[in-house]
């Protein structure tokens, strides 16, 4: 499926290479452009054995307008893909999955909330 390989970064992998380049630190990081447009490896982990779904973190809970209306633009955005029941993600993955739970950090100063 399409949404397996799909990249998205806020980054402007050229200026970061400039960048890298400039400040003669190219030779440190050497993977970084690539590895952030292809992802980094992890090498070949065990199969899962069972599907992993955390419960999101109680600041969501705080501002679920927020929460809701902030994932619906990154859908519309082409940011991340909509929602998945359980069962599309098994088939989308090919079996068990493991998923991050859903968070929200307060940056001081902002007016986003």
């Amino acid at each position: 499926m399409s949404c397996l390989y799909k990249v998205v970064i806020p980054y402007k992998l050229h200026m970061w290479g400039i960048a890298l380049h400039e400040a003669r630190l190219l030779y440190f990081f050497p993977n970084l452009i690539f590895d952030l447009t292809y992802g980094a490896p992890i090498g070949n982990p065990p199969p899962l054995m069972h599907t992993f779904i955390p419960d999101n973190l109680n600041s969501t809970e705080l501002v679920l307008l927020y929460m809701d209306n902030f994932l619906a633009s990154e859908v519309t955005a082409g940011q991340i893909n909509s929602p998945f029941t359980v069962a599309q993600a098994h088939d989308i993955f090919g079996g068990h999955f493991y998923t991050a739970l859903l968070g929200l950090v307060e940056k001081p100063g902002s007016t986003a909330l």
